[in-house]
This record gives C-alpha cells, structure tokens and sequence, in this order.
C-alpha cells in the first residue's frame, strides 16, 4: 500500500494475493471502493469490495488470471500451486462465479451481490477459466458430467472464441500428461488459416515466463455427437507452468467441452 497517503477512495490491485491484506482495507476510506483478484495462484475470481462501517462487502465479477503478489502476502499463502500433480480446476463447469462463492474472503465479509437486484446481478460464468470469450453455460440433461458444459460460437473466422485456465506443471518431474475430455460439435470449420481450429491446447513456459512448448489434442471438424476423448501429451523438460485453452482458436462452427480432465501420466 502508500500509508502515508492513505485513506483512499479507490484502490485498483494488479496481482493476485490469497485474501484481501489487511493494510489495504486499513488504507481504504469508509465508502471506498477496491477491486482485487483473489484467490489461490492459478485459480482467481476478481472482486469488487465496498468498505461499510469498516467491513467489506464483495460482489465477485469474473475468473482472473494475474501473477502472484510478492512479499509477505506470498509468503504467507496457505494453499500453494503443486507442480508435481498438475490437474485442471471445475473441469465440469459446475461451479460458478457469482452464484457460489469459493470463499477467498474472510467470512465477516458480506456478499454485495445478495443486496443487488436480480437484473442487476452478475451472470454466473465457470469459475477457474478465465479470458472467456463467446463462450455460453449451458444446463442442460445430456451433459456428460453433471448438468453444466460449455459451448463456443464463432462465425467470423479468427475471431477468439475460447477459455483458458493456467496450472503449475514441472518438466524435471512430469514427463507426460494424461488429457481426457467430452466434446462435441456443431459445423465446425478451420479459421483464417491451419492453425485457427478447434481444439484443446497446452502451451508450457519455463522459470521466465517464457514459452518453451505447444502441443494440442484435437483438431475437430464438421458435426458430431458427445465423444469420449483421451490423450498423452508430453511436457517439456524446462516447463515451469502452462496455459490450457479451449475453443474455436479462430475457427467457426459451435463446440461444446465438459468433463475435462488433465493430471500427471502414471
């Protein structure tokens, strides 16, 4: 924070802590007005927070994705990444930002959402997948896996129609990972060029945050059924981190993804 110019009526943070420090709630005016992502290294909801009588309350707005906060609110977080057993976050696409809270606040914190009107509230999107674009929830009975799956549409080809989600993954210690999936699809097409088509991508990054790997399951094409898919996917030794994606990557068509399952090879 800045102490010494505090209180302030807004505070805007730009990386990611595990809960709220209290020296930015201590810095914030009563009334003002925060907004902060927050939540565990990979798996993040960004949060609107009011300061009332010297509690906050929070509306939850949408799954984020920002690099770690430094210092003693790093080193104090409690649930940390495990790049030895990478795995995929809500997969299923059953919980949801701004219908279920994942309690990254504290438990005195109000749900500013519950005082808002329901055509003002916010629409429930899948937590854990950030970056989300033209991407639809869908409840439905023929879900795969539960009673939500997601579906991408796309008429513009190179448009990004996707979703993404990041995760710990080491190289030195995962050779391969195990990808599992139900997709299914709708007049799909390639993009602009080759490499805009639907799919599930990994792209891996080293210490720097620098990219040292690509490899996908899929491409699909045309129009099918709910299918089962499984595949190996080897991990570069540098790896450090990855980014899963899921979508159109650019083509056109609908796509829809559920029970999406990633995890160290045994």
């Amino acid at each position: 924070g800045w102490p010494e110019h505090a209180p302030f009526d807004k505070i805007i943070v730009t990386c990611s802590p595990e809960k709220v420090p209290p020296a930015l709630v201590e810095q914030l005016r009563e009334g003002g007005r925060m907004i902060v992502p927050v939540g565990e290294r990979y798996q993040q909801t960004l949060y609107l927070f009011e300061k009332h009588d010297g509690k906050l309350s929070r509306l939850e707005l949408l799954p984020t994705l920002f690099v770690p906060m430094t210092g003693q609110a790093e080193e104090a977080r409690i649930v940390r990444p495990d790049p030895a057993h990478p795995s995929i976050y809500n997969g299923g696409f059953e919980e949801l930002v701004s219908k279920d809270s994942k309690g990254a606040a504290p438990p005195a914190e109000a749900r500013a959402s519950e005082n808002l009107p329901a055509a003002n509230q916010p629409a429930p999107r899948p937590a854990g997948w950030h970056y989300q674009r033209q991407l639809t929830l869908e409840e439905a009975p023929d879900a795969p896996e539960g009673t939500h799956y997601v579906t991408f549409s796309n008429s513009e080809p190179g448009r990004g129609a996707q979703a993404l989600q990041g995760m710990p993954v080491d190289g030195r210690k995962v050779r391969e990972l195990d990808v599992s999936l139900w997709v299914k699809a709708d007049n799909v097409r390639p993009g602009a060029n080759d490499s805009q088509q639907p799919m599930l991508a990994v792209t891996f990054y080293d210490d720097n945050r620098a990219e040292t790997g690509y490899t996908w399951v899929g491409p699909w094409r045309d129009s099918f059924a709910w299918q089962r898919v499984s595949e190996k996917l080897r991990v570069p030794p540098r790896a450090r981190e990855a980014v899963v994606r899921i979508g159109l990557s650019g083509g056109t068509g609908q796509i829809s993804f559920d029970g999406i399952r990633v995890e160290a090879a045994k």
